[in-house]
């Protein structure tokens, strides 16, 4: 039954709370604002008050029952939000989206509703599914299981712990703490409600309980580039000797990712410097639940420069030497769905570059060894087998490049075999070629997202996500079908967009996951690039480069250094201002 596929008493409703209360007029960004505590608690006072819906408290009681299941923002329509964006039209009226379970009824059902307007909802309507499909309350036919009562085993400590036990053989300090992030001069971006501002970005965001982080309304020196980047699906498949490990399937929408964002431990999960937010939400319970430090905001040094150069005279000096240090924002969440930690970024790049990555840690999945099922994992432990894995992430990204009306091309790079007019007489060839198969068979449909590693569909309002929380219980006949999306055969040409982008990569468990999966090797994700959108690189508006000049060449004993920034940060770095040399 759905409602047991989901067992956590958790609610779903997402705030970014603000450690300084705002009087300033909202911004624009908080149309797309998570709901509040208050508009919570409003929209479930106000459906638990109509008779006609007889809801029952989420908590305690049969499954046999009407009751809330889940509440959070509902976006506004996209032509709406633009409108008021860009137009100064009406402000979108703001609504929840709700998730109610009709246990009670002659026909069990699930239904989602929205309710509005906030803050004082006083109607609501039913939201249907793309092709009217319902969503039931149970999959499983009316009937009876036997139950039994198994004796619990006593506890043992896990031979995965974290506590420290070793020595590393090369002698060097562990026992002392290691670089840290600071900054020296206060905090290079800024927070305005759910409004985040670097450099020349600007963008919304908010953390929705059933799949995750969602970015809206980017912009970069004013102009849009995308109005919504946001994660879809987190799925694993799994391989086996045995029947639990071969079937296993892991749709972790359904196990709402975004609700999953427990506390960020401040120093490592995200730098001391970072700015944490809270989050609330509202699912399989009877109020808002606060999240503490859910989210994380914080600039981070990349360790490599975003851009350098060194002009070699080759008489042992330089004419010049100019570099932009590597800086980046990133926005930061976690989602731990049982055994396995997601963790969430999205990375703000000073040249106009966006990334989104995860970086995949936590237990691995496993089942007892046997000498058969070594042909699809490890053996970690004794009497464990690391399962082999696949994890794929899906995203949507709805690019509105220089406006709404886009194309999609893909351009290929190939060789030509033609006669190299320098040299007469000669010809390379270096010929390529690739077979493309049919898709793998026997995917159900849910399972189609990940098919491709990049889709290019029409946007549509009633194609807002490529999955849903309730596939993972109801694979076979799933209410969201991504497939459905790219059978439409529409026109691509000169419209509103969206790519789907999958990412992912095999794990081959091995001995090292023990205790944890470690994130090196384990993230993935893609690039936002400009390609001709700008006259050139925007990070030249940077006031963080260095350039050196020496003013006696050859000897280069007398340098010019320009800057735009103090010549020494602060004592939390290097306490020297900085010096160059660059003869040799």
């Amino acid at each position: 039954m759905w409602l047991l596929g989901l067992p956590w008493a958790l609610a779903l409703l997402v705030t970014m709370v603000s450690s300084s209360p705002s009087t300033d007029p909202p911004d624009p960004a908080s149309i797309f604002a998570d709901l509040s505590p208050e508009e919570l608690r409003a929209v479930r006072t106000f459906l638990m008050g109509r008779p006609e819906l007889g809801l029952s408290p989420s908590q305690g009681g049969p499954l046999a029952k009407n009751s809330l299941f889940l509440v959070e923002l509902l976006p506004p329509k996209k032509r709406s939000a633009l409108r008021f964006l860009e137009h100064a039209g009406a402000r979108p009226r703001r609504e929840a989206r709700a998730i109610v379970f009709f246990g009670a009824q002659a026909e069990p059902n699930i239904t989602e509703l929205a309710v509005g307007p906030l803050p004082h909802p006083s109607s609501y309507r039913v939201l249907g599914f793309k092709g009217g499909r319902a969503v039931p309350f149970s999959a499983h036919a009316r009937g009876t299981l036997p139950l039994a009562r198994l004796p619990e085993s006593p506890a043992h400590h896990l031979f995965s712990s974290y506590k420290p036990r070793g020595r590393f053989s090369g002698g060097t300090p562990t026992e002392v703490h290691g670089a840290k992030v600071c900054e020296p001069q206060g905090r290079r971006y800024r927070l305005r409600g759910n409004r985040l501002e670097y450099g020349g970005w600007s963008l919304a965001f908010r953390l929705r309980s059933s799949a995750g982080l969602q970015l809206f309304d980017m912009r970069f020196g004013g102009e849009r580039v995308a109005y919504e980047l946001s994660v879809q699906e987190a799925i694993a498949f799994y391989g086996g000797h045995s029947p639990a490990a071969m079937q296993t399937k892991y749709m972790d929408a359904g196990w709402a990712m975004g609700a999953s964002s427990y506390e960020l431990a401040r120093g490592i999960d995200c730098p001391e410097t970072a700015t944490f937010l809270d989050a609330h939400h509202l699912l399989d319970a009877d109020g808002p639940v606060r999240f503490r430090h859910a989210l994380c905001v914080f600039e981070l040094p990349t360790g490599v420069p975003l851009r350098r150069h060194f002009d070699n005279d080759f008489q042992g000096g330089f004419h010049f030497y100019a570099g932009l240090e590597g800086q980046a924002l990133v926005l930061r969440t976690t989602s731990t769905v049982y055994n396995y930690d997601y963790i969430w970024d999205f990375l703000l790049y000073p040249n106009g570059v966006l990334e989104a990555k995860v970086h995949a840690t936590g237990y691995i999945h496993a089942t007892f060894y046997t000498p058969e099922g070594r042909r699809y994992g490890s053996r970690v432990h004794s009497h464990l087998l690391g399962n082999i894995h696949t994890h794929l992430v899906h995203y949507k990204v709805d690019l509105d490049v220089a406006g709404s009306g886009n194309s999609f091309e893909t351009m290929d790079i190939r060789f030509e075999n033609i006669s190299n007019p320098w040299s007469a007489g000669a010809r390379v060839v270096q010929p390529q070629g690739w077979d493309r198969g049919p898709l793998a068979p026997g995917l159900t449909p849910p399972l189609t997202c990940p098919r491709y590693h990049l889709a290019v569909t029409r946007r549509h309002e009633n194609e807002p996500s490529s999955s849903s929380i309730y596939t993972q219980n109801d694979p076979w006949d799933p209410p969201v079908t991504f497939e459905s999306f790219i059978r439409d055969n529409e026109t691509i040409e000169d419209q509103d967009l969206v790519a789907w982008v999958t990412v992912g990569f095999l794990h081959v468990p091995h001995a090292e996951d023990i205790p944890n999966t470690a994130t090196p090797g384990n993230a993935v994700g893609f690039f936002l690039r400009p390609f001709n959108f700008f006259n050139e690189d925007p990070s030249v508006a940077s006031r963080a480069p260095v350039i050196v000049r020496p003013l006696d060449p050859p000897t280069c004993s007398r340098l010019e250094i320009r800057r735009w920034t103090p010549p020494s940060p602060s004592a939390c770095v290097h306490p020297e201002p900085f010096t160059y040399n660059g003869t040799y």
